[in-house]
């Protein structure tokens, strides 16, 4: 007997079904984030290492491309607001420019 089964994709959703990648950055001039669930009141926002804001993107999509200003290498902090609160956080670490 035979046996076949459909192929599917498993993503791990990261922390609370948000993934950013790729962190470190090197080169790149935006940040993918996928998110398991889309909302429609979904922001990613970015600020830099002494905390000022950068930018904020709304997320309406399940693989978002956001695109990033110029940043000088170092540690940049972001956060997912929604529904007034963070619902995912972490740090991107932005290496040499080419």
């Amino acid at each position: 007997a035979d046996f076949t089964s459909d192929t599917i994709t498993l993503y791990n959703g990261g922390q609370n079904g948000y993934w950013a990648y790729p962190n470190p950055l090197s080169g790149q001039n935006s940040l993918q984030l996928a998110v398991q669930e889309p909302a429609d009141d979904a922001v990613f926002m970015l600020y830099d290492m002494y905390g000022r804001f950068l930018l904020a993107e709304t997320l309406d999509e399940t693989l978002e491309s956001i695109p990033l200003p110029a940043l000088a290498p170092g540690v940049y902090p972001y956060a997912v607001w929604q529904g007034g609160r963070i619902v995912y956080s972490g740090k991107l670490l932005v290496a040499h420019q080419r």
